[in-house]
């Protein structure tokens, strides 16, 4: 779909939307580990610049893929199919 408007609601949007939390210490060490194994040049990051690892608490999620309107996809739902 190259000549399509990303605004052609045949191009599918998702959104999730939460509360974003700082991860805490031991969960970041793991997460940065795993991270900087796959794309080490984020160790060469500035320290000065804030980046910290996160994660979403969902508390919902809409999702556009086609026409016709959106549909609201339960965060259960969400969880239940990975």
């Amino acid at each position: 779909a190259g000549d399509l408007d990303p605004e052609d609601p045949r191009c599918a949007r998702l959104v999730f939307s939460g509360e974003w939390r700082r991860l805490p210490p031991h969960e970041a060490l793991r997460v940065a580990a795993a991270m900087f194994d796959r794309h080490p040049q984020m160790k060469r990051w500035p320290a000065d610049h804030g980046f910290y690892f996160g994660t979403l608490a969902i508390s919902s999620i809409w999702l556009i893929d086609y026409f016709g309107g959106a549909t609201d996809i339960g965060v259960a739902d969400y969880y239940a199919a990975a």
